[in-house]
């Protein structure tokens, strides 16, 4: 005769709570097992030799991404910071420099997940000064372009 156990593996059926309580070390080893996984999962990432962690000082609104130019002036570096209300900044020597670079705020749809989402300089930036964004248009800008009800 086949012993219970045997039967409910035959049969894909689960333990019951009555077994688990039947088994508190093997309770015991599953939950420190678990807890072990999760932790070292959760540890704090190390990075690689040669990269530093700075904070980059605000305010900033919505801040979507940023990048660098391929080729840097000075070793503390360039920073573009583009925010989702349609606003470019650069980001040089610890600090966000005013104007922006770019503010197309007026003619970006910032509704739900819209907004200036793409931010990128040409490889030869230096050279031919060419930036591309990818954004969304807001619809009144876009239909009133060039009237007189353009700015109302």
């Amino acid at each position: 005769m086949v012993s219970e156990p045997l039967i409910r593996i035959a049969s894909g059926l689960e333990p019951t709570t009555a077994d688990w309580n039947r088994k508190p070390a093997g309770q015991l080893i599953l939950l420190l097992l678990l807890l072990l996984i999760f932790a070292r999962e959760h540890r704090a990432a190390s990075l690689p030799p040669g990269f530093s962690e700075e904070a980059l000082e605000g305010p900033w609104t919505e801040p979507v991404g940023l990048t660098f130019e391929s080729e840097q002036k000075s070793s503390n570096g360039r920073a573009y910071i583009w925010e989702r209300t349609g606003k470019v900044w650069i980001f040089e020597n610890g600090a966000k420099q005013s104007p922006p670079l770019i503010d197309i705020s007026e003619e970006v749809g910032g509704w739900r997940d819209h907004g200036l989402l793409g931010f990128a300089l040409h490889p030869r930036f230096r050279d031919n000064g060419y930036i591309f964004l990818a954004y969304t248009v807001d619809h009144h800008h876009l239909t009133k372009f060039g009237t007189s009800n353009y700015h109302s």
